[in-house]
């Protein structure tokens, strides 16, 4: 009990050594030394090990998955916290990297869905048979700030017909929708993208850099429409990275590249039993004592 709780609350509440040894102290009246929190977490990241494996095979057998990345601090240096998750499970990851390099070793080149994920090129290298998404948050903050700096028509024009198209997707994937009209409206929604993409290009330089991009992943804005349930955004993945800035508040960087890793592996675990609805401080009991599992049904 003792073990699992130290290691919920520096996992999942953030909270450092030398806070935890005087919350145990003050509540609890346990003395424990900040090398026994250290050799805990060790312990648990040993534990903890084959189900974050697990994890990785459980994400990859679903229809899609959203990566991100956000900054980190490691001994001093900037090091990358990138999360793969969906609806099943978080796998976290730190490297000292951002490129696609990170992606081959961690993530693979063999997933068969769908990718979500911002127009950072090491995503939009990464292997997804099925196809790629766009977030549309991230376009039409970009977008955003063309209406407001430069009051560009095209830019206007192009976040109402993603604004649009997000409604769309809801609507169409209703269980009594035909499915030839289905079609038609996402053909619609295609022909004015395209006609949107086909506008003599701005003379204003930023104006025409961002036609340009959205030109070029054309085929990865309203991909979306194909499927009832591939979001739009990838608001999932920066709610998942944000576990990144609060640690940071809290408890500041990571002292080594072993904490910053084991972090990864239990905060990945914690996150999935989250996700599946499991009492977290009883799973870490249950992995402690090796009776833990994940009872998970492919999509």
């Amino acid at each position: 009990n003792l073990k699992s709780f130290i290691t919920y609350l520096n996992i999942k509440h953030k909270i450092p050594y030398e806070r935890l040894t005087g919350i145990f102290q003050d509540m609890l009246n346990v003395q424990i030394s900040q090398g026994c929190v250290e050799n805990t977490l060790e312990h648990f990241k040993v534990k903890c090990q084959p189900f974050y494996q697990q994890i990785l095979s459980i994400i990859k057998t679903s229809k899609w998955i959203g990566s991100d990345e956000t900054g980190i601090h490691v001994d001093g240096q900037k090091w990358w916290l990138w999360v793969w998750q969906n609806l099943l499970g978080s796998y976290y990851v730190v490297s000292s990297g951002r490129g696609k390099q990170v992606v081959d070793k961690h993530f693979g080149q063999d997933y068969w869905g769908i990718l979500v994920h911002d127009c950072w090129s090491a995503q939009l290298n990464t292997t997804a048979l099925l196809g790629h998404q766009l977030c549309h948050p991230h376009l039409i903050r970009d977008l955003n700030y063309l209406i407001e700096t430069s009051q560009s028509k095209w830019c206007y024009q192009m976040k109402q017909l993603l604004l649009s198209s997000e409604r769309a997707q809801t609507k169409i994937w209703w269980n009594s929708f035909n499915e030839n009209i289905r079609q038609q409206v996402i053909d619609q929604y295609q022909s004015k993208l395209i006609k949107l993409l086909n506008q003599p290009l701005s003379a204003i330089k930023e104006i025409a850099t961002i036609q340009k991009r959205f030109k070029k992943h054309q085929t990865k804005i309203l991909y979306f429409l194909q499927y009832s349930d591939v979001p739009f955004h990838n608001n999932f993945s920066e709610q998942a990275i944000r576990n990144a800035k609060i640690h940071q508040k809290i408890s500041g960087g990571f002292r080594s590249i072993a904490g910053a890793e084991r972090h990864a592996i239990i905060l990945s675990v914690i996150e999935t039993c989250k996700k599946h609805k499991l009492n977290i401080l009883n799973s870490l009991k249950q992995i402690y004592l090796g009776t833990f599992s994940f009872d998970v049904v492919p999509e």
